[in-house]
């Protein structure tokens, strides 16, 4: 995995396989990948890196809109909504959705905005 932007730093690395709904169940579609969680980016890759294979799919934080745990017919899962409109739906090793929800919803969380300055109070204050 290539470095993304200035800062960027690995929040969690999970195991994954894409999700379909087919023939009335939930099933496995492709192989067992890898899932890097940054503070920028989602980024998944085949679990079997080879130096001609496949670009990685990469997923900029701001392209998520949510993401949120589900059981995927007995199996743990996750479902990642995109700006775009698609939903990904991915089983994952069992007890790690939690997580990997906590990361992603991390990495798509703005940033408080500091602001040290006082604030003027609305009203007055009666003791």
């Amino acid at each position: 995995m290539e470095q993304g932007g200035k800062g960027e730093l690995q929040v969690g690395r999970y195991k994954v396989q894409f999700a379909k709904f087919s023939e009335g169940n939930w099933r496995a579609h492709g192989p067992w990948m890898r899932v890097v969680v940054t503070n920028q980016r989602l980024v998944v890759m085949p679990d079997d890196v080879s130096p001609s294979g496949k670009a990685p799919l990469e997923i900029t934080a701001e392209t998520i809109l949510r993401v949120w745990s589900i059981c995927l017919g007995r199996r743990d899962g996750i479902v990642v909504a995109l700006s775009s409109g698609d939903l990904l739906y991915f089983f994952v090793e069992w007890s790690e959705s939690v997580r990997l929800v906590r990361d992603v919803r991390q990495m798509i969380r703005p940033a408080a905005p500091v602001n040290n300055w006082p604030r003027r109070t609305p009203g007055r204050y009666i003791n």
